[in-house]
Formats: C-alpha cells, sequence, structure tokens
C-alpha cells in the first residue's frame, strides 16, 4: 500500500514538475519577444536613378543587333 502511494505522488509530482517547466518556457518565450528591440517604423528610402545605365545597354544592345542604317532612323 505505501509502495502504491508513492507511486501515485511519483507521478503526480512528475506532472506537476512537467507542467511549471512548460509554464516557464512559456513565459520566457513571451519575455525574449518582448523584450526583443522594434525595428525603427521611420526608416529611410533611398531611391537610385537608373535610366542612363539602362538606356546604355539599350543603346549597346541595339547598335550591336541592328545596322547602322536602321540604328540612326531609331536614334
Amino acid at each position: 500500500m505505501l509502495l502504491e502511494f508513492l507511486s501515485e505522488y511519483g507521478m503526480f509530482f512528475a506532472k506537476v514538475v512537467t507542467f511549471v517547466i512548460a509554464a516557464f518556457l512559456i513565459i520566457g518565450a513571451i519575455a525574449s519577444a518582448s523584450h526583443r528591440p522594434v525595428a525603427d517604423k521611420s526608416g529611410v528610402l533611398h531611391v537610385k536613378k537608373l535610366n542612363e545605365k539602362y538606356e546604355g545597354m539599350e543603346h549597346a544592345i541595339r547598335s550591336m543587333v541592328m545596322d547602322p542604317a536602321s540604328l540612326k532612323a531609331h536614334d
């Protein structure tokens, strides 16, 4: 009878310890997420003008593909 009681108590204790550890892990995860630095919402947007680069590429490709008369007419 004492052995059965100790067995039941041991199982109960194991369940309680498991629950407490799980609760601490969840609370720790929430606390960790709340202390994480928040990204600056007023970020900076950098705009780069790409027109000249791509127009130069277009001209280089057209000069390779088109004959000089068609190229002169296109420009």
